[in-house]
């Protein structure tokens, strides 16, 4: 479903490829914050949304500067899907 908003087919493979690298390393970047696991497969959803929007920022698939960009966002996702359940927690 998510895929299917990129009408382009390099970029398609490309968040294809992303998707199959960093899916884990994501997942476990989420659930380390999270501790859900339906909130930590929401957190990489998110996340991919993201990463489509920058595509344009992403060169390699297998580079040390894909793999932080895409963790530091995943962790900003996580942070901030983090910051929400607290606020209505404490509501």
């Amino acid at each position: 479903m998510l895929f299917m908003a990129i009408e382009d087919e390099d970029d398609l493979l490309k968040v294809e490829r992303l998707y199959e690298r960093y899916k884990r390393l994501l997942y476990k970047i989420a659930y380390n914050i999270l501790k859900d696991k339906y909130l930590s497969e929401d957190a990489v959803h998110q996340t991919f949304i993201r990463i489509i929007n920058n595509l344009h920022k992403i060169g390699e698939i297998n580079c040390p500067q894909t793999q932080s960009f895409l963790v530091i966002m995943c962790r900003n996702v996580a942070i901030d899907i983090y910051n929400q359940r607290t606020y209505l927690n404490k509501q």
